[in-house]
C-alpha cells in the first residue's frame, strides 16, 4: 500500500469498501478576491451518497447478522423491550407479513469539525445520515461496525436544498427496497424485502427532519404540547408522575408554578 491507489484497491478488495459518490446540487456566484482585485467564480454545491443497496449487501455477508434476521427477536411478555414488540410493528402492511423483512433505521445528526467558539462557528459544519436496522439485537445494534454512512453534506447544503433532496438518492433505494431486491449473500442470490421502519435523531434534527421549524426560531417549542419560549419558563413540566403513562407520548403537561 505504497499509494492511495493501492490502499483504496486493497479496502476494496479485503474490507468492500464502497466509496461515496459526489452529487453536484447546484451552485453560485461567488467573489473571490486576488492581489487587489475580484472576480466572479462559480462555486458549486455538492452532497456525498454511499450506495445504500451495496452497503446493505455488505452487511449480509456477517453470518451473526444475518442469522438476527432470520430468527426475528421478539418479547413474549407483555413488555415492550423493542419497537418490534409494539402494535404499530405487528400491524405494519410488510413487517406483519414477513417479520424477516429488513428494518431500516436512518440517523440525522449535525456535527461541527471546527472549534465551535472560534471564527469558523456553523462555516463547516457537516450534516450527517447514517443507518442501520432494527432486525439486529438491541444490545448490538450500536456497536460500530452495525452503523453505516449513508450520506453527509455542508448543514448549509442541506438547509438550503431540504433534506428531501439530499435523501432522493436513499428513497429511490428504499422503493427498489419494497419491491424485493436480489442480494448477493455468500455467492447465492436471496430476494429481500424491506423498508424504512423509523428516523431517530435528537430534538433540533427531527424537527428539521418532520418540516417545523428549528428551536431557536419557532414560536412553539415542543411539537407535542405546543409550549411557548414564554411558557417554558414560566411553567414546570410533570414529567416525573407521567413518565410511565401513554401521556407522556400524546402530549406534555405543564402547570404553573
Amino acid at each position: 500500500m505504497c499509494s492511495l491507489h493501492h490502499q483504496r484497491k486493497y479496502f476494496k478488495e479485503e474490507f468492500g469498501l464502497h466509496e461515496p459518490s459526489e452529487r453536484k446540487l447546484g451552485q453560485e456566484l461567488v467573489r473571490k478576491y486576488c492581489g487587489g482585485s475580484s472576480s466572479l467564480v462559480s462555486k458549486g454545491h455538492y452532497c456525498y451518497d454511499v450506495d445504500f443497496l451495496k452497503s446493505l449487501e455488505s452487511l449480509l455477508q456477517i453470518d451473526e447478522l444475518l442469522e438476527q434476521i432470520e430468527n426475528p427477536h421478539f418479547n413474549e411478555s407483555d413488555v415492550m423491550a423493542d419497537m418490534c414488540d409494539g402494535e404499530a410493528f405487528r400491524s405494519h402492511p410488510l413487517y406483519g407479513i414477513d417479520p424477516q423483512a429488513l428494518q431500516v433505521i436512518l440517523y440525522y445528526d449535525d456535527l461541527e469539525i471546527c472549534n465551535p467558539l472560534g471564527s469558523s462557528v456553523k462555516k463547516h459544519k457537516l450534516g450527517a445520515f447514517y443507518f442501520t436496522l432494527g432486525n439486529i439485537l438491541p444490545r448490538n445494534r450500536s456497536l460500530l461496525h452495525s452503523i453505516q454512512l449513508l450520506a453527509i453534506a455542508k448543514t448549509s447544503i442541506i438547509q438550503l436544498y431540504g433534506i428531501d433532496v439530499i435523501l432522493e438518492t436513499f428513497m429511490t433505494s428504499i422503493k427498489i427496497l419494497e419491491e424485493g431486491y436480489d442480494f448477493l449473500v455468500r455467492g447465492t442470490q436471496r430476494n429481500m424485502k424491506g423498508t424504512l421502519l423509523l428516523v431517530a435523531a435528537d430534538n433540533l434534527a427531527s424537527h428539521y427532519v418532520g418540516g417545523y421549524k428549528a428551536l431557536h426560531s419557532a414560536l412553539r417549542k415542543c411539537r407535542y404540547c405546543l409550549a411557548t419560549g414564554v411558557d417554558m419558563s414560566m411553567k414546570v413540566w410533570l414529567l416525573r408522575s407521567l413518565l410511565a403513562t401513554y401521556c407522556t407520548i400524546k402530549y406534555c403537561t405543564l402547570v404553573y408554578y
